[in-house]
């Protein structure tokens, strides 16, 4: 899952959690914006299709971010453990 590979690489260089979750944002927001770009040249006018793409995104989004910050706070598990 991509949460999980943000957290693991951000781990292996030694990104706080923090850290790692400015970095999804920024990946985030990117991707919305190549998303409004793509629905603006293809005209998309519909209000029901830009909610539904944003309800779409924002579920997709926030899964990933939750399992970045779980990840995390189960590799700080472990470290603590050692």
């Amino acid at each position: 899952a991509l949460g999980y590979e943000y957290a693991a690489r951000g781990r292996k260089y030694h990104l706080t959690n923090v850290e790692a979750t400015k970095a999804f944002l920024f990946f985030s927001n990117s991707l919305l914006e190549a998303m409004f770009s793509a629905y603006e040249a293809a005209a998309v006018g519909s209000p029901l299709v830009w909610s539904d793409m944003l309800r779409k995104f924002n579920k997709f989004t926030d899964q990933i971010l939750l399992t970045l910050l779980e990840t995390y706070n189960a590799f700080q598990g472990r470290v603590k453990s050692k």
